[in-house]
């Protein structure tokens, strides 16, 4: 289905890690003023090498990762205390100015919580992973290296409805004089998603694939019910995988 129902969004992403150094007993260590080792800025390199020109899928989210940076505070040192002494730990941050993110319409990260955590839970996964696999910052025989993203300055950029939505726009207005008063996409689909709540009008799934049967076959759906349209899909699919792909999706939906 070549229907586009993705939108962009511009964020700031913020990793804090934390690498763990060695155990001691001392509480009084203290890291060098003169030391020049920049964790944050060799991570960042390591990252923009492995990640170069590569959108990488994180939870809803395609992004670039490869324009990462070392940012402040670039290393400190940081202990913690444990049974018979303390684990010293390096923790230094690298971050990203995200551009042009594309993101499912259906997943708002600026309103939906849930979808913002799934990022970065997935951001999380893949970086520690990438530690993993390429033994990365494993300096001691204590715990591996601990991730934390943090999402910031969330901007959404919409599109402009299409002849689809525009269409729909004006049916539902026919059918049950309910109108329109949003402005791209992403209101679009806030508002049929409400108004398919209370109506039984079709699914936006149902119409794209009605669409699509409409353009393979040259039939044309005149109802405008969820009853109506599945009657007309399982009528005029001509292929009994898409249907059951179809039916799976509306029973999730």
């Amino acid at each position: 289905m070549a229907y586009d129902v993705t939108y962009n969004a511009d964020f700031n992403i913020l990793a804090t890690i934390t690498a763990p150094l060695f155990k001691s007993t001392d509480p009084n260590i203290k890291l060098d003023t003169n030391a020049t080792l920049s964790l944050a800025n060799l991570m960042a390199s390591h990252i923009n090498r492995r990640c170069k020109a590569v959108p990488t899928k994180v939870g809803v989210a395609i992004v670039r990762l490869d324009s990462a940076y070392g940012s402040a505070p670039i290393q400190e040192f940081v202990k913690e205390k444990v049974a018979n002494g303390y684990i010293y730990s390096v923790r230094f941050n690298v971050a990203w100015e995200i551009f042009g993110a594309t993101i499912d319409v259906s997943s708002r990260i600026d309103k939906d919580q849930s979808a913002l955590d799934e990022i970065k839970r997935n951001l999380e996964w893949e970086l520690s992973s990438d530690f993993n696999t390429n033994n990365i910052l494993f300096v001691t025989d204590y715990d591996a290296p601990k991730v934390s993203v943090k999402i910031s300055d969330i901007k959404i950029t919409d599109n402009e409805l299409d002849e689809f939505e525009r269409d729909i726009i004006a049916t539902v207005r026919y059918n049950i004089g309910a109108d329109f008063d949003g402005n791209g996409k992403l209101d679009f689909y806030d508002w049929y998603g409400e108004l398919s709540k209370t109506n039984s009008i079709p699914t936006l799934k149902q119409l794209m694939f009605i669409e699509d049967i409409e353009e393979d076959t040259g039939e044309t759906f005149r109802g405008f019910t969820k009853e109506a349209a599945t009657k007309f899909i399982s009528d005029y699919v001509d292929n009994r995988e898409s249907y059951d792909d179809y039916m799976g999706d509306c029973l999730n939906y």
